[in-house]
């Protein structure tokens, strides 16, 4: 009714166009916009796709640089997709290194660059034990009103996280989302890291942009920090997800 289109929706639609299609799975699903490299998304789409592509922050007007992948199928057809992930990640990467569209414009203060761009491909084959190791890591803490408050007090007090969208998405960075927790958890914690380590295959991103405190992992949660943020989630796309632990916490902090 809102012309949102929410996860459900988009999984219909790529599970019709394979059963007209006589195919189990497409090769590869691209967000050529902003702040779709989230880990709800993935879990979702990894029915239907065995690569994703897209960017933890958002991205400038002009896009994907599509020259460098459409030629690279056109000079040869039988190009893998880990290779043609690569070419669309590095190439958005290149383009807006080498172009003005970077931002390369100084803060009022005078004191740093601005660049925004990442982009990231994920191999959707490797969803599985991510999924299974973060549902450890959260039921180990609890998926009640209290475990929702023990990690956004740990995230909250930490200055080394990324948050995406101006923060106004409740998006941040996984792996530095994961550094605010307590010691207690470093095993659960080692085995999510490895996990999206195995997720992510190619990760490009520009690192000018003073308020990043960490390198982007190439992966986004969605934990929200205020009402306003949750409200916003659950309204546009129905917080949809494969992670199960992780919902029940977040449905039950608010």
């Amino acid at each position: 009714g809102n012309g949102t289109l929410i996860t459900s929706e988009l999984c219909l639609a790529t599970k019709a166009a394979l059963a007209n299609a006589n195919k189990n799975k497409f090769t590869w699903i691209g967000f050529d916009c902003c702040l779709m490299a989230v880990a709800d998304l993935a879990t979702m789409l990894s029915d239907y796709y065995d690569y994703m592509i897209a960017s933890q922050e958002t991205e400038y007007g002009e896009g994907w640089d599509h020259d460098v992948w459409m030629k690279a199928i056109i000079e040869n057809t039988q190009v893998t997709p880990e290779v043609l992930v690569e070419k669309i990640t590095s190439s958005f990467l290149t383009y807006y290194h080498t172009t003005e569209q970077c931002g390369h414009a100084h803060f009022t203060d005078g004191s740093t660059y601005i660049c925004l761009s990442t982009l990231s491909a994920f191999d959707l084959s490797k969803v599985d034990p991510f999924i299974t190791a973060f549902n450890s890591l959260v039921n180990s803490i609890g998926t009640n009103q209290t475990a929702f408050s023990k990690f956004k007090n740990s995230f909250t007090a930490s200055t080394t996280y990324n948050k995406f969208g101006e923060g106004d998405y409740g998006l941040a960075d996984f792996v530095s989302f994961l550094n605010t927790l307590s010691t207690k958890q470093n095993r659960n914690v080692q085995a999510v890291k490895d996990a999206i380590s195995d997720l992510v295959i190619s990760n490009h991103y520009c690192n000018y942009y003073s308020s990043y405190h960490c390198v982007p992992c190439g992966l986004n949660i969605f934990f929200p920090e205020s009402t306003g943020e949750y409200i916003l989630q659950v309204d546009k796309s129905q917080y949809q997800t494969k992670l199960s632990a992780w919902k029940t916490m977040i449905m039950s902090g608010w």
